[in-house]
Order: C-alpha cells, then structure tokens, then sequence
C-alpha cells in the first residue's frame, strides 16, 4: 500500500511506528489524528499510546481488537484508542471485504439521493467510516459513535457492488 499511496502523490513514511526516531521523522504538521490500523492488536494499542501525547487521546483511534475465543479479549481495553468504524469492524473483516471485491467509495449525499437510498443500493454490508461535512471537516465512525448523515455531506465507506454481495462472515469460513 506504500507504494500506492507515493503513486497517488501523497507523502508517506516506510518504517515502524513503534521505532525509537520514528516520530521524529514523521512530517506530522496539519495531522490531527492517528488511526492505528494494523493487523496487529498490540501494536495498534502501542501506537495509540505513543501518539496521544502528541494528537490527544480522543483522536487517536485503532481498529476494534479481534475476540478470543468466547469473546474474550486479551487486550485491556484502558490501553486502547477509540475503536474506529463500530466493535464488529476488526482489521480482519475489513481486510474479508477489501479480499471479497469491496472499494473505498466517496458518496455525496443530495436530497436525491440520501442515506436511504445509499442503504437501499449497497445493503447491508456496506460499511460507513467517516463523513466529510460541506466545510470539508471529516468526522468518523467509531463504536460509541454512530453519525447520522445528511445531504450536502460525503459519505466515505467500504461497499460491494450491489452485483457482488459476499457471504456472511460465519459462512464464508466455511
């Protein structure tokens, strides 16, 4: 992905988060927040530590960590950022969508055509992740906040072709 990023012209940073200078070489003027979204609980959490004294604690977000078996999770949630796009939304079942055909799309919302009519074309399995007001500011989804979009607003999110719907999670494991 770091190279499609630098493709696309945007500027990027190849090392780890978690290194000793890291920081220091980050160009991190006009960045407002840090979204840890790595396969890896651990190093999400270790992120958004190291980063809220910089961005402040309410933004810094992570992906929802993946349950243990009986749903148990073995990371305390205290070290935790904000849990981005809803508890259900792991770095893995992203990852199941993006793997399933699933796009990154950008959807302005008009009177035409609203939430509803979002909700009617992609379905269910759309996933909503942010919303980028007229002014250009972007909220974002996470678990203990569900926004409710309105038209004149651009609905970012993660959706399958209403002609590609991929199975349900429990039977795709199958």
């Amino acid at each position: 992905m770091h190279g499609t990023a630098r493709m696309a012209g945007l500027p990027t940073y190849h090392g780890s988060i978690l290194a000793e200078y890291t920081i220091d070489e980050l160009e991190l003027g006009g960045i407002g927040r840090l979204w840890a979204v790595t396969p890896n609980d651990w190093v999400n959490a270790l992120a958004v530590q190291r980063f809220s004294r910089i961005f402040t604690r309410a933004e810094c977000y992570q992906t929802a960590p993946q349950n243990e078996p009986h749903g148990k999770q073995t990371l305390h949630r205290h070290l935790q950022g904000r849990w981005l796009f809803g508890q259900e939304h792991t770095y893995a079942e992203i990852q199941r969508h993006y793997n399933a055909g699933a796009t990154f799309k950008a959807t302005p919302l008009s009177k035409s055509f609203d939430y509803a009519a979002f909700c009617a074309r992609y379905g269910e399995t759309a996933i909503p992740l942010g919303l980028i007001a007229e002014s250009g500011r972007l909220s974002v989804y996470t678990a203990a906040r569900v926004l409710e979009p309105v038209a004149g607003q651009t609905l970012i999110s993660l959706v399958h072709e209403p002609s590609e719907q991929p199975e349900p999670a429990d039977q795709a494991d199958e």
